[in-house]
C-alpha cells in the first residue's frame, strides 16, 4: 500500500511540472511580440529610398548587394556588363547595400564593378529579403520589375 501511494504522488508531481511548463510556454507565447518579417517587395510595389529623385524619364535600376553575399561576388561579370548595357540605354543604377559604402566601393572596385551611385540602406525595411535582388523601378518609384 505505501508503494502504491508512492507512486500516485511521484506521478501527481509529473503531470503538475507537465502542466506548470506548459503553463508558462503559454505564457511566454502569449505576452512576447509579434515579429513579423518584412514583407518581400512586388511589381507595383514603391521603393521608399529618401532623397531620390524619381522624376527622370528613364527607369532606376536598384541593385541590392551585401559583400558577404557568396552569389553577389561570383556574379560580378553580369553587374560589369549590366552597367555597361544600362549606362548605354541612360538607365540609372543604384546600389544598395547595407554596409558603409567606402566597404562596398571597395569590395566592388576589387570586382572591377563600377557603379555611379552606391548608398547605405537597410534592406528588410524596403522588402529586399535576400541579396542579390535586382528592381526595376520607372519615373515615380514603382517597381516594374523584379529579379531575386
Amino acid at each position: 500500500m505505501h508503494e502504491h501511494k508512492h507512486f500516485v504522488k511521484i506521478l501527481a508531481d509529473i503531470i503538475i511540472v507537465v502542466l506548470v511548463a506548459l503553463l508558462a510556454a503559454a505564457l511566454v507565447e502569449w505576452y512576447q511580440p509579434v515579429r513579423r518579417p518584412a514583407s518581400p517587395i512586388t511589381r507595383g510595389s514603391r521603393v521608399s529610398l529618401p532623397a531620390i529623385d524619381w522624376a527622370q524619364p528613364n527607369p532606376t535600376l536598384i541593385l541590392a548587394l551585401s559583400k558577404d553575399c557568396h552569389y553577389c561576388s561570383a556574379s560580378a561579370p553580369f553587374y560589369s556588363l549590366l552597367l555597361q548595357i544600362a549606362r548605354g540605354r541612360g538607365v540609372r543604377l543604384i546600389v544598395l547595400s547595407p554596409q558603409p559604402v567606402p566597404d562596398v566601393k571597395g569590395w566592388l572596385d576589387s570586382l572591377y564593378v563600377y557603379p555611379a551611385e552606391i548608398r547605405r540602406s537597410k534592406l528588410r525595411p524596403i522588402g529586399i529579403t535576400a541579396t542579390p535582388t535586382l528592381l526595376l523601378a520607372n519615373e515615380v518609384g514603382v517597381v516594374t520589375d523584379v529579379w531575386s
